[in-house]
C-alpha cells in the first residue's frame, strides 16, 4: 500500500467514523438539499470541528459554501454541541444570509446586529445570548462593537468572503 493509499483509506475512514456520529443529527430535508460532494464536505468540516480544529471552507463561487455552512450549522446546534454562532459577513451579503436562514433553518434564532449607533446602543443593552442561536453582523459593526461581542461566549464563528478580516482592525471596513 503507497502512502497515498494509505493516507486515502485513513480519511474515508474517519469521514465514515464522522458520518456515523453525525448522520442522526444531520436533518433529512438539509441532507437531501445537498449534492454528494456537498455531503462529503459537510463531513470533514464537522470532522474537524470534533477533533478541535478550525476549519476552512474555500471553494470557487456557486458550488453551495453557504449551504454546507447552514448544514454544518444545524448538526452543531441540533446536538447542543454549538450554542452561540457569530456569523460575520460584507453587509453585501447580509440579506441573503437572513434569506437563507428563514429558506433553511426557519426554526434557528438568528438576529441581526446592523444599523445605526441608537438602534445598536438599544440592541446591545436589550439582547443576551440566551436569546439566539446566531448572531449576524458585518465586518464594519465588529469593529464597532466589539466590546458586547467579546461579551458573549462565542461557540462557533462563520466568517463569510474571509479576506474582509484582513480589515476588522481598520476604519470603514465593510
Amino acid at each position: 500500500m503507497t502512502f497515498q493509499d494509505k493516507q486515502a483509506f485513513e480519511n474515508t475512514l474517519l469521514i465514515h467514523a464522522a458520518s456515523q456520529a453525525h448522520t442522526k443529527d444531520f436533518d433529512y430535508n438539509m441532507k437531501s438539499l445537498l449534492r454528494d460532494y456537498q455531503q462529503q464536505g459537510v463531513l470533514q468540516l464537522l470532522l474537524m470541528f470534533d477533533q478541535g480544529f478550525n476549519p476552512l471552507l474555500a471553494d470557487e463561487m456557486g458550488l453551495g459554501k453557504t449551504i454546507q455552512a447552514l448544514a454544518v450549522l444545524q448538526c452543531l446546534l441540533s446536538q447542543k454541541t454549538v450554542r452561540h454562532c457569530l456569523l460575520v459577513v460584507p453587509l453585501s451579503l447580509l440579506r441573503n444570509w437572513i434569506d437563507e436562514f428563514n429558506a433553511f433553518l426557519p426554526d434557528c434564532r438568528v438576529l441581526s446586529l446592523v444599523g445605526s449607533m441608537e438602534e445598536r446602543q438599544q440592541f446591545t443593552a436589550t439582547v443576551n445570548a440566551d436569546q439566539m442561536d446566531v448572531l449576524l453582523t458585518t465586518y464594519d459593526i465588529v469593529n464597532r462593537e466589539m466590546d458586547f461581542l467579546l461579551s458573549i461566549d462565542w461557540d462557533f464563528m462563520i466568517l463569510d468572503v474571509i479576506h474582509h478580516s484582513q480589515f476588522i482592525h481598520s476604519k470603514g471596513s465593510a
